[in-house]
């Protein structure tokens, strides 16, 4: 059956320059050009050519090839213009031929007056071990070598001959046949075709369709004047005829489109036999594309007996498609650790140490980022989005105060153009430098610091207008603007882009450390779809879907019954987590629901964890809302291919959502089971009554309690301050504008030993938790709760689970990270999620839960009941149960469920509040129990 499926560019953001793709054994694997950095030629890999996953570089071990005269100069054009001219990996072309993959490139150097070009291919059978072989090197004279494998066991390898640089022709199409095995040309370079336009013919790919060979070439240069132009013959070796329609890509003179500079790509087919291109390109931020070249995808239609004809590439386009695009997501494997940091060149890998929570310590190097060859203590990460920030914290309190040593921040694209914010250790002063040689353009700024500052934060916020550098001393809430750099000022007709990284360096040796754990870490990946996948149990994959009428890009967990009786598709369950929680709560679930036939999907909700908007433009604040929740429910469940939703469990601020969802769509949701979290019910209208006092809160209101009414209390802040010790509720307090701070950056401790302790004490390891019903919803009713409910009013959350925890016996204390459902490298999973995005957008739901403005939408719900089968499941050691006095009791005897959906609940002995978590087992069970009972 036909499907319209949506697609959004750029498909590889950021420096991401002449794409070359091969689809083997239902996966599309793309490499790009890398030119200075180190590792070369990146390789990512999809199934749905959407969601591009980074898993490896084929140039990763400095013994295969030197980077170190990988140079940049600036260089005039034939046109008068100049050109920064970046050395080093170009243009890569990757194959596939019997059992073998194929990347042939060129490695470009340039120092002073000496240029050379070394042309070579590597090979591997396995392309996820990341271990290609040592280059065999072949003499070519020019750029862009292509392989093509013939059906009469030829191989043949076409390049960009060079004939002159400074007029036009520059070069031509030459060919030779070689022996694949040693690397030995069979026969002489022989020019096969001039191209279309005759001007920088690059770019060369041969395809073999219908009796013909079409070879395919890009031309006009790399900047506006960009093309794709054809031509085709029933010889290898030529002549080539010109396609009547070329160019048959081209952005030249279409000032209007967004994506400009088209052209070096790549034709390929997908699993059904649908044609695509993958080109290179730039986007058209007011003439200044702020990202350099990257890579897009366009839909190609190619008749059997005829020329193709691409699609001109847009942002986001649709394409009608008769059967699958690629394989399962599953067939993508893990990417190894840190696969997308990047160094200068031939790095010293002795300078560099990575440990802790994204900690680095850095090895002074004797050159800076100007030095034009060799390298110099950097590390960093593409900028992977137009709108993005990093942000790194060092530590200068140590031996270095001084001492000619400098540390800092930095933006760099190549030697002649870098912005940096650092630290200079003799002056003890920050400095802002900007360097643009290209454009003769320098700044310099520097500012004293406090003799008692020991740790300087440092941030820079990019824009497509300009880049913004920031610093502040130890724990100060106040970031210093320090300077601005325009885009403008850093983009030039360029091969590269922006690089986000620390750096080192002195005129002696030494060492420097930065600290991120109190601040998102400069090498954070800008794009969630680069990151390397969670270590998931057997059965569970991860992957994105691309919802693109909310925008958004979900990260989902998935889990598929290898049975299905049924043969249609199998049952779905959705799973949604709470607060502070993931769709990584569900992966020991998901694989026993799987078992029992169903299709299990967990996803990060909106605001959470690896879910983006798909334009990598940050979840608006204003999104955070129950509507949109449910908005985004149904438009995920049709981006499966679904139209129902056969149980729909909800964990915690999960069940809270899930709830709406089921009030609202009972057509589409046939079940529904709520963990730690009760259904009190839809905000109430009584006749002749307002609004506002029946929204203050889904939690406040009157009800029955053995005959006699009990009025709750509407200012329960107030009440519990006059508590001694004075108290305050967590929902209130989270809902505050300090909370996100003191809940992302430790006072005291890391990240990791909060959570920690957060999950102990909420679970049933901690022996205090004994939940009872509350007698009413007053202060002194609500006092008998945990301080991670009802906090101590001077202390933050994270001051209150140090309380608590220091109470802890020892022995407890020191077994946590034995803790059998939540091992440490779980615990990281939540760590590093909320340290790379922060508690900001999660922590808005407590201000919906709190703030009648923000829930008036659920007005329209006023008075519904649950009207499908529903289930209430929790651990006998959760107080989430009974944090809302009468909630469960509501469910029970009608006033929130209809009485013939009511299906019972179940508290499960040895759990409390994370029952998903510590038992499994038994959580499934009760789900599995459910959906079939429908």
């Amino acid at each position: 059956m036909a499907t319209k499926r949506t697609y959004c560019n750029p498909i590889v953001p950021g420096f991401a320059p002449d794409p070359s793709v091969v689809f083997v054994d239902g996966v599309f694997f793309l490499v790009t050009s890398s030119f200075h950095v180190f590792p070369g030629l990146p390789i990512y890999a999809s199934t749905d050519l959407q969601d591009w996953r980074h898993i490896g570089n084929a140039i990763n071990r400095k013994e295969q090839i030197s980077l170190n005269r990988a140079s940049t100069a600036v260089m005039p054009l034939d046109t008068g213009n100049i050109m920064v001219a970046s050395a080093g990996l170009f243009a890569p072309t990757i194959r596939y031929h019997e059992g073998t993959f194929y990347i042939v490139c060129t490695n470009a150097t340039h120092d002073e007056d000496t240029f050379a070009l070394d042309n070579f291919y590597i090979t591997t059978t396995d392309i996820w071990s990341d271990n290609w072989t040592d280059p065999i090197h072949f003499s070519f004279n020019g750029i862009d070598p292509s392989l093509y494998f013939d059906d009469d066991g030829r191989v043949y390898v076409q390049g960009c001959w060079m004939i002159d640089r400074l007029k036009q022709p520059s070069c031509t199409i030459k060919q030779f046949e070689i022996n694949i095995a040693t690397g030995k040309a069979l026969t002489e370079a022989r020019e096969i075709w001039g191209g279309f336009a005759r001007y920088d013919t690059e770019g060369p790919h041969i395809y073999k369709r219908g009796g013909y060979y079409y070879l395919l070439v890009a031309e006009g240069g790399t900047f506006e004047h960009h093309l794709l132009s054809i031509g085709r013959s029933k010889d290898i070796w030529g002549p080539y005829e010109s396609c009547d329609a070329n160019p048959i890509m081209t952005a030249d003179g279409k000032p209007d489109e967004c994506i400009q500079n088209i052209g070096h790509g790549e034709l390929f087919q997908d699993q059904s036999g649908a044609w695509w291109a993958a080109v290179l390109g730039v986007r058209n931020e007011n003439n200044r594309p702020p990202l350099g070249r990257e890579t897009f995808l366009t839909a190609v239609d190619w008749p059997e007996d005829g020329w193709p004809t691409i699609q001109q590439p847009t942002m986001e386009f649709e394409r009608v498609l008769s059967g699958p695009v690629g394989g399962h997501a599953s067939l993508i494997n893990k990417a190894p650790a840190n696969v997308d940091l990047v160094y200068i060149r031939d790095p010293e890998c002795e300078m560099y140490h990575i440990s802790g929570e994204n900690d680095l310590v850095l090895g002074c190097s004797a050159s800076n980022l100007s030095t034009p060859t060799g390298t110099s203590t950097f590390v960093g990460k593409r900028q992977r989005s137009i709108d993005a920030s990093a942000s790194v914290n060092l530590n200068i309190s140590n031996a270095f105060k001084g001492k000619p040593v400098e540390a800092g921040l930095a933006i760099y694209k190549d030697a002649p153009r870098h912005v940096s914010l650092s630290f200079d250790f003799q002056s003890s002063e920050v400095v802002f430098n900007v360097t643009t040689t290209s454009k003769n353009k320098t700044q310099s700024t520097s500012i004293p610091v406090n003799t008692s500052t020991t740790v300087l934060g440092m941030r820079l916020e990019a824009t497509a207008q300009e880049y913004t550098f920031l610093y502040r001393e130890n724990d100060s809430e106040d970031w210093n603007a320090v300077g601005r750099v325009q885009i403008a000022d850093l983009v030039e007709r360029e091969m590269t882009g922006p690089v986000f990284g620390v750096f080192a360096h002195a005129m002696e040796d030494g060492t420097v450390e930065t600290d991120s754990r109190r601040s998102t870490n400069c090498l954070d990946v800008m794009d969630p779809a680069q990151l390397p996948p969670w270590d998931l149990p057997s059965g569970v994959t991860s992957r994105y879907v691309d919802t693109s009428p909310i925008g958004l890009k979900f990260h989902i967990l998935e889990s598929f019954p290898k049975d299905n009786p049924s043969k249609g598709p199998p049952p779905l369950i959705l799973l949604l987590h709470g607060f502070p929680n993931l769709s990584f709560d569900w992966s020991a679930v998901m694989p026993k629901l799987a078992a029992a036939g169903y299709y299990a999907v967990a996803p990060d909700m909106r605001g959470f964890g690896r879910t983006h908007n798909a334009n990598l433009s940050p979840i608006s604040e204003d999104t955070i809302r129950p509507l949109t929740a449910l908005r985004d429910v149904v438009t995920l469940v049709h981006a499966l291919g679904y139209e129902s939703i056969h149980t729909l469990v909800g964990h915690d601020l999960g069940a809270f959502v899930a709830s709406m969802c089921a009030i609202t769509r009972p057509d589409m949701i046939k079940s529904l089971v709520l963990m730690a979290h009760p259904f009190k019910g839809s905000p109430q209208l009584p006749l002749g009554t307002g609004a506002a006092p029946q929204l203050a809160s889904l939690f406040e209101s009157k009800r029955e309690d053995g005959g006699k009414t009990i009025k709750d209390d509407n200012d329960i802040q107030s009440s519990l301050l006059k508590l001694d010790p004075p108290r305050k509720h967590y929902k209130y307090y989270n809902a505050s504008s300090e909370a996100v701070d003191e809940w992302t950056h430790p006072t005291g401790q890391s990240m990791h030993k909060f959570l920690r302790g957060y999950f102990h004490l909420k679970s049933a390891d901690y022996s205090l938790n004994n939940p009872q019903p509350l007698e009413s919803w007053t202060a002194q009713g609500i006092s008998v709760m945990p301080h991670y409910y009802v906090m101590r009013a001077d202390l933050s959350m994270r001051g209150n689970i140090e309380l608590d925890m220091a109470q802890e016996p020892a022995e407890v204390r020191a077994k946590l990270s034995e803790t059998p459902w939540l091992t440490d490298a779980e615990l990281q999973v939540y760590v590093d999620e909320y340290s790379r995005n922060t508690f900001r957008l999660s922590l808005l739901w407590y201000k919906v839960l709190i703030d009648p403005a923000l829930s008036a939408d659920l007005l329209c719900f006023a008075g519904t009941k649950l009207a499908i089968p529903t289930k209430y499941v929790s651990g006998t050691h959760d107080w989430g149960t009974y944090q809302v006095p009468g909630a469960l009791e509501a469910m029970e005897n009608g006033e929130s469920v209809r009485s013939d959906c009511w299906m019972g609940s179940v508290i499960i002995p040895g759990a409390g509040h994370w029952v998903n978590i510590e038992k499994s087992e038994e959580t499934a069970q009760e789900i599995i129990t459910l959906a079939q009972s429908l």
